[in-house]
This record gives structure tokens, C-alpha cells and sequence, in this order.
């Protein structure tokens, strides 16, 4: 005979948060991580890092359904069960936070979940889009579209001066402004056709040259600021 589901609202002391926690800690329980073939030697090795890496995966979900509960002045932890966006945000990232230690991709995974459902959250098909790209992209990718989207605001926010140019291509501020790409022309290129066949950046070359000016203006298309905003 099936269990009973557990109603909620019957758990006495229990904050809207907790509970809220709680549902969806159910959602991403079975969710599959490699698929009934793995080794027992490989399960041996991996398990306990992933054991690890599920339980920090939970608080980041806590922090976030905490967070949409300050923000939605409606919120109701009762109801989350019912929102299938939310849902399917979570079990989505879930699958995808489980395959990476990098704290940026966890933290842009945390962000999407709030945005999933707060006022303006973008159409489903365009979530599930940007999500694909945070599991596609490195840190350095999203960091490269941050400066592209601001290069005079990134360079003054990380206390970077500016160079002063006549004209150069666009390694001349990559380089200064992601100290990870210095002297890595090649590596560059790579990460900007990245993101430029993605549509999220308009389309450019990092040895073209171009006046001192221009190099300052935004590169980022619409579409990757959406990106930028969700995961923000």
C-alpha cells in the first residue's frame, strides 16, 4: 500500500522557508548523477566528494528559497509544489551543480533559481537556454561578457586602470582586464567565438583594430544581458 504524502502545513514550528526547503529537498533527491552502471570502484572513489558536493548544493538551494522569500511579498512555501517553473529550475541546476566544485557556476545556478520565479523571469525556453549555457561556459566566459557588456565599468569596479589607446583590437583591454587571458591571444579568440555563437556578444574579432574610444563601448547583444541578469 503507498504511503501517505506528508502534508506540510501539519508540521508544527516550522518556518515557510524550512518548509520550503523541505519540498524541494524531496525534488532533487532522485536525481541521477551517473546511472545504474557505475563501478563499484569509481562509487568508492567519487562517492563522498559527491556526497559533499549534494549537501552544499542544498544549502545554496536554502539560501535561495530564502531569498525568494524576502523578495515575493506573497510567498507561500505551501504552494511550491504547484509552481513547475520553480521546480523544474531546481531539478534542472541540481543535475547540472553536481557535476562542478566551481563556486561562480554554483552561484550563478543559486541566482537562476531565485529569478526563475520572481516578476520578469524569463519565458521557460529561454531559462532552460541559459542554464545550458552556465553548464557550457567557464567563469572566464561570463567574466569576458561582463567587461564586454561594461569595459569602462568593469576596469573601474576592479580597480584597474584604464589603458590609454589610439586604436588596438580587443586584447589590448582583455589582457589588463582578465589577467587570466594575458599573453593568451589564442585563448581569447576561443573564449569570444564562444560567446559569440551563442549570440550572446555581437560579432567582432579580438585582433581587429579600432579606435581608442570604440574599444570602450558596450559588445554585449540584448540577449546577453538577459543572460547576464539571470544569473546575476
Amino acid at each position: 500500500m503507498p504511503k501517505k504524502p506528508r502534508n506540510l502545513g501539519d508540521a508544527p514550528g516550522r518556518s515557510g522557508t524550512e518548509i520550503a526547503v523541505e519540498v524541494l529537498k524531496m525534488a532533487v533527491s532522485p536525481v541521477p548523477v551517473f546511472g545504474g552502471s557505475v563501478t563499484a570502484f569509481i562509487d568508492l572513489l567519487v562517492g563522498p566528494s559527491l556526497q559533499k558536493r549534494h549537501d552544499e548544493w542544498i544549502k545554496q538551494i536554502a539560501d535561495a528559497v530564502q531569498e525568494i522569500a524576502e523578495r515575493l511579498d506573497d510567498f507561500d512555501p505551501h504552494k511550491l509544489q504547484e509552481n513547475q517553473v520553480l521546480i523544474t529550475a531546481v531539478l534542472t541546476t541540481s543535475a547540472l551543480a553536481i557535476k562542478t566544485h566551481q563556486s561562480e557556476k554554483l552561484d550563478s545556478f543559486r541566482r537562476a533559481i531565485v529569478n526563475s520565479v520572481l516578476p520578469g523571469a524569463p519565458e521557460e525556453f529561454e531559462q532552460m537556454t541559459f542554464l545550458r549555457f552556465v553548464d557550457e561556459l567557464t567563469p572566464l566566459h561570463v567574466r569576458m561578457l561582463r567587461l564586454l557588456d561594461d569595459p569602462g565599468g568593469w576596469f573601474d569596479g576592479h580597480g584597474i586602470p584604464r589603458p590609454d589607446l589610439m586604436s588596438a583590437g580587443l586584447w589590448a583591454i582583455f589582457e589588463p582586464g582578465l589577467p587570466d587571458l594575458a599573453g593568451k591571444r589564442e585563448m581569447s579568440d576561443l573564449a569570444l567565438m564562444d560567446l559569440m555563437s551563442r549570440s550572446l556578444t555581437l560579432h567582432m574579432t579580438v585582433g581587429g583594430m579600432m579606435s581608442g574610444s570604440a574599444l570602450w563601448a558596450r559588445r554585449s547583444s540584448d540577449f546577453g544581458r538577459q543572460f547576464l541578469a539571470f544569473i546575476t
